[in-house]
């Protein structure tokens, strides 16, 4: 007879969001999940002054027809990848709602002192992140301490994109070949940290935007969840990343807005992942991936 393997202790640190509420719900039946704490940082985190700039952006012409296209043309891809998610992942609509009776804290920043606490109190093995801000001093000294340490589910492929929105602003750039997702340690950087393991999701011709991201998020979930009892045992890679790459974030010039999603999908509709996939061994070739 087998023996079943261990679980292991998890604190889960994420945003509030679907994919989340379904990955939580994973972690519960795989592992000993023993608390979380949502991270949603929200416009109580803006100042009056920025507030106010954010208002004064959509006076001007051009943001404000960025913003009318959007509403226009958005929800037909969104409907579209509701039908997609509902017709392959049947699994995601009964989880769309975290676990009942799991502690939790709500936080508008991951820094904040009370997550420390809280990590001291449930003393987990594991911590596993997904969809926060930037995890700063003491509490990253903390999470590396935990027994297993610290591992992120990245929606973008490392090291090739790091930041935000990293699959949007792939398409953007007409590089698909580049969307995927990257389970990794957490380091002082940003998606920098050793490599578990990197994925792509399979996609189609006419995938919209909003559906290849679902995928990313629900593949990279099962990776993370697979990759645990190789952690435990001390057989997963652990690979350091091999070059910077393109960083996306509001400092280095990537600002997202919805208009970026619409644009996303009118390049699709223009055969942009057609091409891709008709040369998809020329495009592949100097990409590495990690598992």
């Amino acid at each position: 007879m087998i023996a079943e393997p261990n679980k292991v202790k998890v604190v889960v640190f994420c945003c509030s969001g679907r994919f989340q509420s379904y990955f939580l719900h994973r972690t519960r039946e795989q592992q000993e999940l023993l608390g979380v704490v949502f991270c949603d940082p929200g416009r109580d985190q803006l100042s009056a002054w920025q507030r106010a700039q954010h208002l004064l952006d959509y006076a001007r012409p051009m943001k404000f027809l960025r913003y009318l296209i959007s509403r226009l043309v958005l929800p037909y891809y969104e409907s579209k990848a509701e039908a997609c998610l509902r017709r392959n992942y049947p699994q995601l609509a009964a989880r769309q709602k975290p676990p009942a009776g799991l502690k939790s804290i709500s936080v508008g920043d991951i820094n904040d002192p009370r997550v420390a606490e809280f990590v001291g109190q449930l003393n987990p093995q594991l911590i596993c992140v997904n969809g926060t801000n930037l995890i700063r001093e003491p509490l990253l000294s903390i999470a590396a301490a935990v027994q297993y340490g610290t591992i992120n589910l990245h929606t973008g492929l490392s090291p090739y994109a790091r930041g935000g929105n990293c699959n949007l602003f792939m398409l953007l750039e007409n590089q698909p070949q580049l969307v995927g997702s990257t389970v990794h340690y957490i380091d002082h950087g940003i998606d920098s940290g050793d490599i578990i393991q990197t994925l792509r999701p399979e996609i189609q011709p006419s995938d919209p935007y909003e559906y290849i991201e679902a995928k990313v998020f629900i593949s990279g979930f099962d990776a993370l969840l697979a990759s645990i009892p190789k952690i435990e045992a001390g057989v997963a890679p652990r690979v350091a990343q091999w070059q910077k790459g393109s960083l996306f974030l509001e400092r280095t010039g990537y600002r997202y807005e919805p208009y970026h999603r619409a644009l996303a999908n009118w390049k699709i509709s223009r055969g942009l992942l057609r091409r891709y996939l008709d040369s998809k061994a020329a495009m592949d070739s100097n990409i590495r991936l990690v598992g």
